[in-house]
């Protein structure tokens, strides 16, 4: 079940309990490189060659009061044990209760942490980050 007033799970590992309840998630994107190659003699268009594939960082979102276990996570790739995580991004239906979709991201590494900007004469919920890079998104129906 997600957390209430979120229609989405970030799930790490084999776990069935969300990491934590995040605000916002972007990256969800897969993007094909194209090399171009204009054929001799041919000016009239342009070849578009597909290379790699390569998906995007995960960015996301919360409120403070950062899970512990992702913490942890961060503090192992600071010292030095690269401990990769396969996760899911669990979309759910209006009511909440069963799955729309599901991303599933392979060998993910936490790349970036950012903390809260914080400042006296604004009364902005204080946010943090946690961008993911990984080696591949699925998406099951």
């Amino acid at each position: 079940m997600p957390l209430p007033a979120f229609r989405y799970q970030v799930l790490l590992g084999a776990s069935s309990a969300p990491a934590a309840g995040f605000t916002e998630c972007s990256g969800l994107e897969v993007t094909t490189e194209i090399f171009e190659y204009a054929e001799g003699g041919v000016n009239s268009y342009v070849h578009k060659l597909p290379t790699r594939t390569k998906p995007g960082d995960l960015v996301l979102k919360r409120g403070l009061l950062f899970s512990s276990e992702l913490w942890a996570w961060i503090q192992d790739i600071s010292d030095g044990n690269y401990r990769r995580m396969d996760g899911r991004i669990v979309l759910y239906t209006t009511g909440g209760v069963r799955p729309a979709q599901t991303w599933r991201f392979s060998r993910g590494l936490p790349i970036k942490w950012t903390g809260p900007s914080l400042s006296a004469s604004q009364s902005a919920v204080a946010t943090e980050s946690l961008t993911i890079a990984h080696e591949g998104l699925k998406l099951d129906h």
